[in-house]
């Protein structure tokens, strides 16, 4: 599959503030999206951030589709996972949008560890496929030394669709519940 990739290297990158945070707010703040998506292994609060969750409130108010799903492998303050206020936080802000759904995952034996963002546009045929390291905390998103892939998505290519279809049976399959 050939596709235009992007690689960002957090603190290192070339182009000043090339951070994911900086990403996440600019993408939610195109007019190009209508989905988006996520599996991260943890939560914390210090990756609320105030611009991110004003754009991602923006984005759902568009009409934007929000669907995230985070790993409750520990809720109990220990700090291999995922804060409890954190979450409660991004609830409380987005709760009065139907098109905001937030999962959590949580298999016995084994830990949630995916850090995977995906926008997407049906209309535009054309996806961004996000897929590193950062999780979804101030480490994750600035401070720390981190590495992500940036993946545009033509969704008119057929292994383009393919990948997409695959990250999405996923989602679906197994990081959202079923209904």
């Amino acid at each position: 599959m050939k596709a235009e990739v992007e690689v960002i290297i957090h603190p290192y990158s070339i182009e000043k503030n090339n951070y994911l945070l900086n990403l996440l707010i600019q993408e939610f703040n195109t007019n190009k999206w209508t989905h988006f998506y996520s599996a991260v292994a943890f939560i914390r609060k210090s990756g609320n951030y105030k611009e991110l969750l004003k754009s991602m409130i923006s984005f759902a108010e568009k009409g934007g589709s929000i669907e995230m799903t985070f790993g409750a492998d520990v809720f109990s303050g220990n700090v291999k996972g995922s804060d409890y206020i954190a979450l409660e936080n991004l609830l409380n802000k987005m709760e009065k949008y139907q098109n905001v759904k937030f999962f959590l995952y949580h298999e016995k034996n084994r830990t949630f560890h995916p850090k995977l963002y995906l926008f997407s546009s049906q209309k535009e045929k054309s996806g961004l496929l996000i897929i590193g390291s950062s999780n979804w905390s101030y480490g994750g998103f600035v401070h720390n030394i981190e590495a992500n892939v940036l993946i545009n998505l033509d969704l008119e290519d057929s292994e383009h669709l393919k990948c997409f279809n695959e990250i999405m049976e996923f989602f679906q399959a197994y990081w959202q519940e079923i209904e």
